[in-house]
């Protein structure tokens, strides 16, 4: 995914800005393979972004693993997460 890619190059703005072009395309959610990993990874932007996104970055986590759970994701289920479990820990750490 491209925004996997722009966040890995330290370009979140770019990556969020990209995957919520995505999520503004799709006309019925919950539907699309990639769309718990699109949430996942527009969380993973947030904290890039700032480390004080941790409640919507944690709303974006646990969306990705409920439409995972009615999918059937497990692979992005599991993803979703360990995201969720991340965040949570900066909570309590940071």
């Amino acid at each position: 995914m491209a925004a996997e890619v722009l966040l890995a190059a330290g370009r979140a703005a770019d990556g969020l800005a990209h995957l919520d072009r995505a999520l503004a395309a799709i006309d019925e959610p919950g539907i699309g393979v990639y769309l718990p990993e699109i949430y996942r990874l527009r969380g993973e932007c947030l904290l890039a972004l700032d480390r004080d996104n941790k409640v919507e970055a944690r709303q974006t986590f646990a969306t990705a693993r409920s439409i995972a759970q009615r999918q059937r994701a497990v692979i992005f289920e599991r993803r979703a997460e360990a995201s969720l479990s991340r965040v949570t820990n900066i909570g309590v750490s940071g």
